[in-house]
């Protein structure tokens, strides 16, 4: 079967022109436009539905990457949960209290508020540290304890106050640091006169008692009272000798101590003072500065 080359349209075997484009056929040597081709006419072979078979399609991995992704994320979620819950374990609360879910095994309380005579135990929690021990071996300081009956300190006294905190209790005892005068006078010392006067500086701080007679009495405006008091009898139950400086502030209400009373003093020795006379000697005597002072 013969073509037009430029064309494509099939030409009887006497076409001087293209059928379809009416262009003159050349079929000199060197231009020929012809050109033919000859048809496999091999019959196809022949097949039924069963042998065809449709094409494989290519897995899809869409699906499968989707469910990786979801299982990387809920992991790393997890994770983090995880580490956030592990290092809240380790950590304090402002007050060093650990967080912890074991139970409270014990508790101990340490006082720190003063200790004199007047002070309330128990009032202020604030001046109360509690440290509780865990079924699991740790500790810590711990807020929200109670204390049920607060307790006043008295002179030569102790206190025990319960401390309580999630079931657990211990007692706290207080000891006062305010003597009683009893316990004052007994750590205070009848040294000499002459050897206080010898070496005051030796004495300096050291409990001192003494007795004489106030041969003079002077009033501070700070409330404090400026006493010269001498220590040595005469033989005739008077005293003018042996002068000591003594430095008093009385409490509030008591009774006021004029010249010429016999009293007993109760204080610390301050070493020596030096003060001028009416007649401007220089005059130095051993100081004593008085916590009680006592009429006879």
């Amino acid at each position: 079967m013969k073509y037009y080359r430029k064309c494509g349209a099939e030409l009887r075997d006497d076409d001087a022109f293209c059928p379809k484009c009416g262009a003159k056929v050349e079929t000199e040597e060197g231009k020929e436009d012809v050109f033919e081709t000859t048809v496999d006419k091999t019959p196809l072979p022949q097949y039924s539905a069963q042998d065809v078979k449709p094409p494989k399609k290519k897995k899809s991995h869409k699906v499968r990457n989707i469910i990786i992704v979801v299982i990387a994320i809920f992991v790393l979620l997890s994770c983090a949960v995880g580490s956030d819950d592990q290092s809240k374990k380790g950590k304090s609360t402002k007050n060093n209290q650990p967080v912890v879910t074991a139970k409270v095994k014990s508790i101990k309380a340490d006082y720190a508020g003063s200790s004199e005579a007047g002070a309330i135990v128990g009032k202020d929690l604030s001046q109360i540290n509690v440290t509780a021990k865990y079924t699991n071996g740790k500790s810590g300081d711990v807020t929200g304890f109670k204390v049920k009956h607060p307790k006043l300190l008295k002179a030569g006294s102790s206190v025990t106050v319960k401390v309580t905190y999630k079931g657990k209790s211990t007692n706290l005892k207080v000891v006062c640091t305010t003597e009683t005068l009893a316990q004052y006078k007994a750590k205070c010392v009848s040294y000499a006169y002459k050897t206080i006067a010898r070496s005051p500086d030796h004495y300096k701080g050291k409990r001192w008692h003494i007795y004489g007679k106030i041969i003079q009495s002077l009033d501070n405006d700070d409330g404090t009272f400026d006493f010269r008091i001498a220590t040595k009898n005469d033989g005739y139950g008077d005293y003018y000798d042996d002068v000591v400086y003594v430095k008093y502030k009385p409490a509030k209400g008591s009774e006021k101590l004029l010249e010429d009373d016999k009293v007993d003093v109760y204080g610390e020795c301050r070493g020596d003072i030096s003060y001028e006379s009416t007649f401007g000697q220089k005059i130095t005597i051993p100081a004593l500065y008085a916590k009680y002072i006592i009429r006879r």
